[in-house]
């Protein structure tokens, strides 16, 4: 059941984060996905990097983090360093070699308290910490509802506190919210925006 549920957890924030970019990919020849390539991220230090939604690793001391055997396609890249706007943006084909992403500070209080969240939950040893984790994504969502990932975080962490049904609302909250973000409904139709944003 664990297992399931994290997959769904997966599926939602990729679909919160990337439909567009993952809709680019999908229309390559898969030709150009069997070249593999080495990409340096270069950011700044202790931030998290996800291709794909897949945890890559995080930059040393110097803002670096090594990606070996990066397919050839276009992937979604995703970087997060405590007190900086989270940044999602395209790793294009042709990229190779050192890749800078720059990130701005943030005063988000949503934002800021999000990220206390994440590495609340990720350090959360027993379930007083993993209710403290909670509160935090709480307090993310109280001061930004409209809050895909704070309701994915705190989904994980609702299930590692065994309260599924719980868990499952924020799922349901973040999938709505995804929903909202990727279509829009014109005279009960459901029309693809041309241009889909990232979170």
């Amino acid at each position: 059941m664990r297992s399931c549920f994290r997959t769904l957890v997966t599926v939602v924030f990729v679909a919160c984060l990337g439909n567009g970019l993952f809709a680019q990919r999908q229309s390559r020849p898969e030709s150009s996905a069997n070249v593999s390539r080495t990409v340096t991220i270069v950011t700044e230090p202790n931030a998290i990097i996800w291709l794909d939604e897949i945890r890559r690793g995080t930059s040393d001391l110097n803002g670096r983090l090594a990606l070996a055997t990066v397919s050839s396609r276009q992937h979604t890249m995703r970087v997060r360093a405590n007190g900086f706007k989270e940044a999602v943006l395209p790793l294009m084909p042709a990229q190779i070699g050192e890749v800078r992403v720059r990130l701005l500070h943030t005063t988000d209080e949503a934002e800021l308290t999000f990220q206390k969240a994440e590495e609340a939950r990720e350090h959360a040893k027993d379930e007083e910490s993993r209710q403290q984790a909670a509160d935090l994504y709480r307090r993310a969502l109280k001061l930004r509802p409209t809050f895909p990932a704070a309701h994915v975080g705190l989904a994980r962490v609702l299930m590692d506190l065994s309260d599924e049904n719980g868990a499952l609302a924020e799922i349901e909250a973040a999938r709505t919210l995804a929903w909202g973000e990727s279509m829009k409904i014109k005279d009960n139709t459901i029309w693809p925006r041309a241009n889909m944003t990232s979170r």
